[in-house]
């Protein structure tokens, strides 16, 4: 087994012998997302959390000052938050879509990845209907 120093992880094999022990960091991550199922979905669910924030971000000006966002809550003041409130619910979306992600490349099961992947687009997916819906629920169009 080949002794792992910084200059061999950088520089790569020295030897002229292919050693499957022996990669860079970028071609570790390159190998990653290679082996990952369903990247597409994994695109598909950075582009929506992106894509609802910059929504948010560019109809914040013609959204009232609180939107409504917790309708568990009673009716009244309690469910109002202010119109950057509405950017946490994406940004979180975006955290759970690469702690799956993370836990993804970490387990060694086929399965389990398609399911971590799936979840991730599936809390994009929600989150991106529900910011939707509120601002066509409460804005000025």
């Amino acid at each position: 087994m080949p002794i792992f120093t910084p200059e061999l992880i950088w520089l790569g094999n020295t030897t002229g012998v292919q050693s499957p022990y022996i990669m860079s960091v970028k071609t570790q991550l390159a190998q990653s997302l290679k082996d990952a199922p369903f990247k597409s979905y994994v695109y598909l669910s950075f582009f929506m959390n992106f894509g609802t924030l910059f929504v948010v971000l560019i109809f914040k000006n013609l959204l009232p000052p609180t939107v409504p966002l917790f309708y568990g809550r009673a009716v009244g003041p309690d469910q109002l938050i202010p119109v950057y409130g509405l950017l946490v619910a994406p940004g979180i979306s975006f955290l759970i879509t690469l702690l799956n992600l993370y836990l993804s490349f970490k387990s060694q099961d086929v399965f389990t990845k398609k399911v971590y992947i799936a979840a991730s687009f599936l809390v994009s997916l929600l989150t991106t209907i529900t910011i939707l819906k509120i601002i066509f629920l409460v804005g000025f169009f």
